[in-house]
């Protein structure tokens, strides 16, 4: 089990609409199987103006995604979750909302993720531990290339 500091992780403190970007409204679905810290970027993402939608694990974000009747920009999952894999799940949500972009997480080494972890993999990949800011910056990088 990767281990993450949940107190660095993700404090869901503001950050400033200069450090990243205009704030927004898009809707992302977060999927992440360790409660708390699945609670914590949600609250971070919600302070930082994204529409949050959450799944505990693969199979729940299918179903939170097939009930969700607008659209979802982003997938944020972690990458190795019970039941279904990260990739797993962006493979099956590309074939029902195949302009959604994906993110990935992971608090593995390198070794276990394969070619997720490859620097001229076209796939995004945020290595926990890391900050809010951190990935709000991510996530921005991933819509901007979905709106090109």
């Amino acid at each position: 089990m990767p281990q993450v500091d949940h107190e660095e992780a993700a404090v869901p403190a503001r950050t400033s609409p200069t450090e990243v970007g205009q704030q927004s409204l898009e809707t992302l679905l977060l999927v992440e199987d360790e409660p708390a810290f699945r609670e914590l970027l949600r609250e971070g993402l919600e302070a930082n103006g994204y529409k949050v939608l959450v799944g505990e694990n693969g199979v729940d974000a299918l179903h939170v995604a097939e009930r969700h009747p607008g659209p979802i920009c982003l997938l944020v999952t972690d990458v190795i979750m019970p039941q279904m894999s990260g990739p797993e799940l962006a493979k099956r949500l590309k074939e029902a909302r195949p302009e959604i972009q994906v993110l990935y997480m992971s608090g593995y080494t390198d070794d276990k993720l394969g070619d997720l972890a490859q620097p001229d993999s076209e796939l995004a990949l945020m290595q926990k531990p890391f900050y809010i800011g951190e990935l709000v910056r991510k996530i921005r990088e991933r819509l901007q290339l979905q709106s090109r």
